[in-house]
């Protein structure tokens, strides 16, 4: 056999060798890492589900918590026999539009002795008051007691149960005075069924296709189970079924005893992964189509030259895969097709390393104001911690945000937020750093030296920023906020601790008649 022809073989197989451990190579670095990321974007994904879903809770309680405290609530409990359902009070603040605009399911009012003195149902969907729930009643007395125990007038007491097999969110809420004081004089119960219509509200609001099965008591978690957990709260069981075209995610919710009650799940596509598999086959194909090129042209410089830079881009891929680095680059020499293939791969590097660098500031900021977003702002937070510098945090809550949005539409609400992040931002000062936690909340992270009093006078700013009036489309919209106050160390050196502690804060001032600042009280 004539050396021409055995060096055109061993180099046609030796071709066919290096472009398939190129394609190894690609598909460690590319594809596995974009599996990964597909993972990591699904745990961001439930997080915003469960972020969605306890700020429907919250929303619960906060609706609760304005009929719960309140004089006329207070004397309507007082009375020794049941009013009639034709009593002012009852009409007045209990119409079919309170249902429907608060998203409210069941209201009950009843007496310390579990004597209900009001109680409706209603379709809020479909606007038809459904029959009177007695069964309901009758569920929640004999089966959930702990639920309508309310001890003193702190007591909040909120959980996920199950009635006839159907899920429940419900918000429990000692009957007070205007200015939450007692003696307790009963209870007021706000009640959601979690069925098709608020998953697809959740849905709508998380930007998913959310689902949910009943867990049944014989539930059991599968062997290889992650945790999830959002807002400081305790950490939830979460795992995710890889498939070929799909991957679904779940997340088990417990009701208010800690047992296993429902499985919130989602599909998520694999359009990336689909489509890295598509350009590795596409480059792999010019890879292969541009070395036979080469093969018939300039086969005697193959041994000196090519072998040689091929090996170079080898290393190359290899410290990419190693390093999971996308801004690494093979080194460009010559002027020839290997150039071009160089190139090319740079380019597709290059285009790689933008699509992630997009794909990292949307998961870092907030779509709508441009903010950090909750993912950054907790990062930023045990930076923080960890520097061990003084900070302090300040937690925003927009007061009378919701009725905004009810009243003028969420249009009108998106661009309150967005002035009011343009108006937050001019109160920032040095190394502060501002976040939108979501809905209409915002938090603050402050470093001061040695006077905490600096921390005070920004929250006055912000007050006195935010009660100026918002031109809003047209419309001059007033409002407020509440704005709690936890310093590092004074008040935690947890992360969580401290968010939670700001946040105790600024319900203390809501509940104090918003519109103001406080710090956190410890005790």
């Amino acid at each position: 056999m004539l050396l021409k022809r055995k060096i055109m073989i061993y180099v046609g197989l030796l071709t066919i060798c290096l472009l398939t451990l190129l394609y190894l190579i690609s598909e460690r670095a590319l594809l596995r890492n974009y599996e990964t990321m597909e993972l990591n974007n699904a745990r961001e994904d439930m997080k915003r589900v469960l972020l969605a879903f306890f700020d429907e809770n919250k929303n619960l309680g906060s609706i609760a918590i304005n009929y719960a405290g309140w004089d006329d609530t207070y004397r309507f409990i007082e009375r020794p026999t049941i009013p009639p359902l034709s009593d002012p009070y009852l009409t007045a603040n209990y119409p079919d539009s309170l249902f429907v605009s608060s998203r409210l399911n069941v209201t009950l009012l009843m007496n310390n002795q579990n004597k209900v003195y009001f109680g409706k149902a209603y379709d809020f969907t479909n606007n038809i008051q459904l029959p009177y729930p007695q069964s309901f009643i009758d569920a929640l007395v004999r089966e959930h007691p702990s639920l309508l125990y309310h001890a003193d007038e702190s007591s909040r007491n909120h959980g996920l149960i199950l009635v006839d097999k159907q899920p429940v969110i419900l918000a429990s809420y000692p009957i007070l005075t205007s200015e939450n004081k007692g003696p307790v004089h009963g209870k007021l119960v706000f009640a959601r069924y979690l069925d098709a219509n608020y998953i697809r509200y959740v849905s709508e609001k998380a930007d998913v296709n959310l689902s949910y099965d009943l867990a049944g008591p014989l539930f059991k978690l599968p062997g290889k189970t992650d945790t999830v957990s959002v807002n400081g709260k305790e950490s939830l069981p979460f795992w995710s079924g890889v498939g070929k075209r799909s991957i679904t995610n779940y997340v088990l919710l417990s009701d208010h005893e800690m047992k296993p009650a429902v499985i919130l799940k989602f599909d998520q596509s694999r359009e990336l992964y689909e489509q890295a598999k598509k350009n590795t086959w596409f480059y792999m194909l010019y890879f292969s189509v541009a070395g036979f090129a080469f093969f018939l042209l300039i086969t005697h410089f193959l041994g000196r030259t090519i072998f040689k830079r091929l090996n170079r881009a080898i290393e190359n891929m290899q410290e990419i895969e190693n390093g999971k680095d996308l801004s690494i680059r093979i080194q460009e020499s010559g002027n020839d097709e290997i150039t071009q293939l160089e190139m090319k791969f740079n380019r597709m590097m290059t285009s790689l390393e933008k699509a992630q660098t997009e794909i990292q500031y949307q998961a870092d900021h907030d779509v709508l104001t441009g903010l950090p977003n909750r993912k950054s702002f907790y990062k930023r937070l045990e930076d923080s911690v960890a520097q061990g510098a003084c900070f302090a945090i300040l937690f925003i809550d927009l007061d009378r945000f919701k009725l905004v949005n009810d009243t003028l539409g969420h249009q009108i609400g998106d661009l309150l937020l967005i002035q009011v992040a343009a108006r937050l931002k001019q109160c920032l000062k040095g190394d502060d750093f501002l976040c939108r936690l979501g809905g209409d909340e915002f938090c603050l992270i402050s470093p001061y030296s040695n006077n905490d009093d600096q921390i005070e006078l920004t929250a006055k700013v912000i007050k006195e920023k935010l009660d100026q009036a918002f031109e809003l489309d047209g419309h001059d919209v007033k409002i407020s906020a509440s704005i709690g106050i936890s310093f590092f160390p004074e008040h935690g050196t947890e992360p969580g601790i401290l968010l939670q502690n700001s946040d105790y804060a600024m319900l203390k001032v809501k509940e104090e008649g918003r519109n103001n600042f406080q710090r956190y009280k410890m005790g």
